[in-house]
């Protein structure tokens, strides 16, 4: 009989093992969901003088990125998980959307007339984009990239933000908020915010923050009932406000601040010094850190909550004005950088063939920007059609005048990009061809009561590469109305006349005052002639038109009717008066004759 030998197992070996392999699957698993999970902080800004989004790493506050998009951009939204910004294009009647993953245009969408606020819906399956020039906002599916609705709104739509359900969109001329029902795409509310000139919204909790441009205020809205339960009295010409914790930032443009409202009662507690002329402003995810755009710097300031100072300052692109929330965070996995910077890039020629088989060789120089206007002059030779192999030649040169009176200055290197061509299977659409003019006619006071002055500003803006310009301004107001400027002058039955020189890299700003004396809705014609140096043949004529409304004044209290008693038939005549009147007079008699 064999006996066999009993094999002694180990178990601290195998335990050994398994522990090992037990660590490597968690190690993987938690690598695994690390690498889903990591977010990467950054701020996309919209740089309407050189038609780029800047990307910020706010970790280190440099810019990573800088991607081309179409003409003037200035509102913008990231997408709720991320992965996509949606920027509004003003001057190209369009919307723009960025990849994150690789800071790419993926797609671009016509929208209505002068795009400018967007804001996203909190499942991301939407976007709404306020039409400044149309009274509208387009509703974007995001899944298709489509404009799938288009919503009636007030008179100049400017910002948007969507809480829940709703969205609210800031009406400037209306002075009203209209709310819309974001599941249906109508208007269910329309707010009266009285202060002029509403601009930008946000919301937190039960209240709507509302900035009025016109009166230097926040209104403050329940939203609950829809209506306005306080005004905040702020810096000069409020845009941008965002709301963190206990705190409401407010960008003031024409106040080169911040303002800090104490949300819990309504009063201001902090002023913040920031860069010249801040526009958009938002904060980041974990209410830490505001940032804001500082249009006329070029820079963005970074601002500590926690004390209200400024800890970083970031340069970007030209005439930064990121409206709407702007700072988000993405996959880290996905950002791709191009530390590429505005400075850096250099002219060249550009020929790329596109899916359409179409040509196209851009070239741009953009110099400094207007508070809210840009003028371009484009020169565009076109051949054979969209589907035919079209080659088109465009030369661009962008002029903007600064609102504070400096002169324009040419960036030292001008910038190339190649336009987005659309899809073949798109029909082609065709885009109003840009002013060649320098001038814009824009309001300062454009919404009175009678008796008061509507206040315009005519500006105009000689390119640095010409000869002296010679400018005649006419202004055109509705009948019975006069221009009481002192630089404009009769020239004929209801127009006014004044003329002008303009140096190269130059610009001037003229003062219109137009004397309401009647009540109603009008439109104001500004006619601009000029020419450079001797060549009167080459001259333009640019006309502009800009709607202007009077109201009536508020009633004056008048002081309760009395009787005129300046005369004893007055008197008599009372009613009541007869029968006391007449037994004052027998005793008053009485003793008369008794006395004698």
């Amino acid at each position: 009989m064999i006996s066999k030998k009993k094999e002694k197992s180990n178990p601290i070996g195998l335990t050994s093992i398994a522990l090992l392999l037990l660590f490597i699957i968690v190690s993987f698993t938690m690598s695994a969901a690390a690498a889903q999970s990591a977010l990467f902080e950054v701020a996309y800004i919209t740089n309407g003088g050189s038609d780029t989004v800047s990307v910020i790493d706010t970790g280190t506050n440099t810019v990573i990125a800088t991607v081309d998009v179409e003409s003037r951009p200035e509102g913008i939204a990231v997408s709720p998980d991320g992965k996509k910004v949606y920027v509004a294009n003003l001057g190209s009647n369009t919307v723009s959307v960025i990849d994150t993953a690789t800071n790419k245009v993926t797609a671009t969408m016509d929208t209505g007339s002068d795009p400018h606020g967007v804001a996203a819906t909190p499942d991301g399956k939407k976007v709404y984009v306020t039409n400044y020039g149309g009274d509208t906002v387009s509703v974007i599916d995001t899944a298709t990239n489509r404009v799938t609705a288009t919503v009636d709104v007030g008179v100049n739509p400017f910002g948007v933000v969507v809480a829940g359900t709703m969205a609210y969109v800031t009406n400037d001329i209306d002075r009203t908020v209209s709310v819309i029902d974001t599941a249906t795409d109508t208007v269910t509310a329309t707010l009266n915010v009285e202060n002029q000139h509403p601009g930008g919204v946000t919301v937190a909790g039960s209240r709507a923050y509302v900035t009025s441009g016109g009166t230097d205020t926040v209104s403050v809205i329940d939203t609950n009932s829809n209506s306005v339960i306080a005004t905040v009295d702020v810096g000069s010409r409020p845009t941008g406000v965002v709301v963190t914790g206990t705190k409401a930032y407010v960008a003031n443009f024409g106040g080169n601040t911040l303002s800090v409202i104490d949300t819990a009662t309504n009063t201001v507690t902090s002023t913040v010094d920031v860069g010249k002329s801040p526009y958009g402003i938002a904060v980041n995810p974990d209410g830490t850190k505001v940032y804001a755009a500082n249009a006329y710097d070029n820079t963005i300031s970074v601002i500590d909550t926690a004390t209200n100072r400024v800890t970083a300052t970031v340069k970007v692109g030209t005439l930064p004005k990121a409206f709407g929330q702007f700072v988000s965070s993405v996959p880290v996995s996905e950002v791709e950088t191009n530390p590429t910077e505005e400075s850096e890039k250099t002219p060249a020629d550009s020929h790329e063939n596109t899916e359409a088989g179409q040509n196209v060789n851009t070239q741009t120089n953009t110099v400094n920007n207007y508070y809210n206007s840009t003028q371009t002059n484009t020169q565009t030779s076109n051949v054979n059609n969209y589907y035919e192999n079209t080659q088109t030649n465009t030369q661009t040169t962008t002029v903007n005048y600064n609102y504070y009176n400096e002169p324009a200055e040419r960036p030292e290197n001008a910038r190339v990009r190649n336009e987005e061509v659309r899809k073949a299977e798109d029909p082609p659409v065709e885009k109003p061809k840009p002013s060649s003019a320098s001038v814009n006619l824009h309001g300062e006071k454009t919404r009175v009561v009678k008796g008061e002055d509507i206040l315009l500003k005519l500006s105009a803006v000689n390119l640095i590469t010409k000869p002296t310009m010679h400018v005649q301004a006419i202004i055109i107001p509705p009948s019975g109305m006069s221009v009481s400027s002192t630089e404009f002058v009769e020239s004929g039955a209801g127009q006014y006349t004044t003329t002008y020189e303009i140096e190269p890299g130059k610009g001037r700003d003229i003062e219109v005052r137009i004397a309401a004396n009647q009540v109603g809705d009008f439109n104001v014609t500004g006619r601009v002639i000029y020419y450079f140096g001797n060549n009167k043949k080459d001259g333009e004529d640019c006309t502009l038109d800009l709607p202007i409304q009077v109201e009536d004044p508020a009633p004056q209290p008048t002081p309760e009717s009395r009787p005129d008693i300046s005369d004893i038939s007055d008197i008599l005549d009372m009613p009541g008066f007869g029968v006391s009147g007449l037994v004052f007079i027998l005793m008053l008699a009485f003793i008369l004759r008794r006395n004698d």
